[in-house]
């Protein structure tokens, strides 16, 4: 998982001229030896990150008994950083791990990615959204990064009725009109759990990011979400 998100968070970055990753490894105590192997672990890494994505690849070792958001935080801001790439941990409950929750909580955008398969490139990318906003551009903008030229880009949205069809094909429109990527627009009558369980298995990867609650223990929708699905998920999060 960790080698997904690492090629997933460098695809985003790639997107930009002046793009770069840091790779960071957490060791639970300061042992000289631990820190050596771990700096090599991560350099090979980085090593199979440039060499796959093309993209300028750092490493940073950190030692933290308890591994927290805001020694995540700070590990980023030291690296000049504007955008957190995080495998999307679970709890034994199935409810995300605390410090993916705690990430959703920052001022930093955060991308909680949970890989359901071995994938380097996702070209096929699903953007279901509810309404336009920073949230539902961010979404659009890393599909467009993630799919490039070569790949296609569907932003959907559903509808209770069709008197909401036309508000919802302008919303849409103005939601994409900006984008370079080969970008399609879906209108459904559906729910959105029956309109990703019919489409979901036609693309490589889902993007959520609503932040609507579940009934489950005031867990964010999309996390919910993400473990219904058999394809890549990543759960957006803006400031």
């Amino acid at each position: 998982a960790k080698d997904a998100v690492a090629t997933f968070g460098a695809r985003l970055a790639a997107a930009h001229d002046a793009g770069k990753v840091v790779l960071l490894s957490v060791l639970e105590s300061d042992d000289d030896r631990g820190a050596a192997a771990a700096a090599e672990r991560l350099e090979a890494q980085a090593d199979a990150v440039r060499t796959r994505v093309g993209v300028p690849c750092e490493v940073v070792v950190a030692v933290e008994p308890d591994l927290s958001a805001p020694g995540l935080l700070d590990v980023a801001r030291d690296a000049n950083c504007d955008l957190i790439a995080t495998p999307l941990q679970r709890e034994a409950d199935g409810t995300p791990a605390r410090l993916v929750r705690d990430l959703f909580r920052s001022e930093v955008d955060t991308v909680a990615f949970d890989a359901k398969h071995d994938r380097t490139d996702w070209k096929r990318v699903m953007v279901p959204v509810r309404r336009t906003g920073p949230i539902a551009h961010a979404m659009v903008d890393y599909a467009e990064r993630l799919a490039g030229r070569a790949g296609t880009v569907s932003v959907c949205t559903c509808i209770g009725d069709e008197r909401s069809r036309r508000a919802a094909e302008s919303m849409l429109a103005d939601l994409t009109e900006t984008t370079d990527a080969r970008c399609e627009t879906r209108v459904s009558r559906a729910t959105l759990g029956e309109f990703l369980a019919r489409n979901e298995s036609h693309y490589d990867l889902v993007i959520l990011g609503e932040p609507t609650r579940s009934a489950r223990l005031d867990i964010p929708a999309p996390f919910e979400r993400s473990r219904e699905l058999d394809t890549d998920v990543a759960v957006v999060h803006t400031r």
